[in-house]
């Protein structure tokens, strides 16, 4: 059975497992679930946590790109960059401290995480455009992929560099 590294009861309703950056598994309960559910449930997961664990292994060992960090300003100059390109214009933009999402678009507003400011220029524009896309299209349906591909071509790339790199930017 794999090792939990770390247990944190809470008011949730579900049972979740994680497993961190250095492939610690952390699992999040419920305050009154039995350790025997837990540890039952963890070895019908054993297969995914190992494969998990062993790929942010692998990831811990790619070394990190060098990214001069820019102002918050530059975000909100990407997304004027891009509205006036598209006619697509939230109402606000707010900069969060997200660290778990790098943008959403609520109603007609969009809220990106100033770790935008330490990407590479090409994937925060992806992100940017990808919001401002949400702002018509509120899913990720094949036309919502069609769209962001007309207004930003290499968002594929983009999507890549952000699946290598999210867990440690």
């Amino acid at each position: 059975m794999p090792t939990i590294d770390q247990l944190i009861r809470s008011k949730r309703r579900t049972l979740r497992i994680e497993i961190d950056p250095e492939a610690k598994l952390i699992i999040r309960a419920p305050h009154r679930l039995s350790m025997e559910y837990i540890r039952r449930f963890i070895v019908s997961k054993r297969k995914w946590i190992a494969k998990k664990q062993r790929l942010m292994n692998e990831r811990s060992k790619i070394p990190v790109p060098q990214i001069e960090e820019r102002s918050e300003e530059s975000i909100f100059d990407r997304v004027s960059y891009y509205s006036n390109l598209t006619g697509l214009v939230p109402d606000k933009v707010r900069i969060s401290n997200a660290k778990t999402r790098w943008g959403s678009c609520y109603k007609n507003n969009i809220s990106l995480s100033k770790r935008l400011t330490l990407i590479p220029i090409e994937v925060a524009d992806y992100i940017v455009v990808h919001e401002l896309v949400h702002l018509k299209i509120k899913n990720h349906s094949k036309e919502f992929w069609q769209k962001v591909g007309e207004i930003y071509p290499n968002y594929r790339q983009a999507k890549r560099w952000l699946r290598e790199y999210n867990k440690v930017i």
